[in-house]
C-alpha cells in the first residue's frame, strides 16, 4: 500500500511539472507575439482587441475559446495563427 502512495505522489509531481512547463512555453510564445492581452488572477489570458474575436486562452492546457463559443486546442503557436486570421465576424 505504501508503494502505491509513493507512486501516486510521484505521478502528481510529474504532472505538475508538465503543467508548469506548458504554462511557461505558451506564455513565452504569447509574450513574444506582441499581441495585447490581460491576465486574470487564475492565469487565463484575455484577448479583447477591437475588430478581433473576444477570446480566453488557457496557457496550462493550450486551449482557447471565443466568448460564448466552443474550446479549440493546439497551443500558443496555433492560437496565434488562428487569432490573426479571424476577425469579429468569423
Amino acid at each position: 500500500m505504501e508503494d502505491m502512495k509513493e507512486r501516486f505522489k510521484a505521478l502528481k509531481e510529474y504532472n505538475g511539472m508538465r503543467r508548469e512547463n506548458r504554462v511557461f512555453l505558451n506564455t513565452s510564445v504569447l509574450e513574444k507575439s506582441g499581441l495585447v492581452y490581460s491576465v486574470t488572477s487564475n492565469g487565463t489570458m484575455l484577448f479583447r482587441e477591437a475588430g478581433k474575436p473576444r477570446v480566453d486562452f488557457y496557457p496550462s492546457t493550450g486551449r482557447w475559446k471565443k466568448v460564448g463559443g466552443k474550446a479549440k486546442k493546439g497551443g500558443a503557436t496555433k492560437f496565434i495563427k488562428w487569432y490573426l486570421f479571424n476577425t469579429e465576424g468569423k
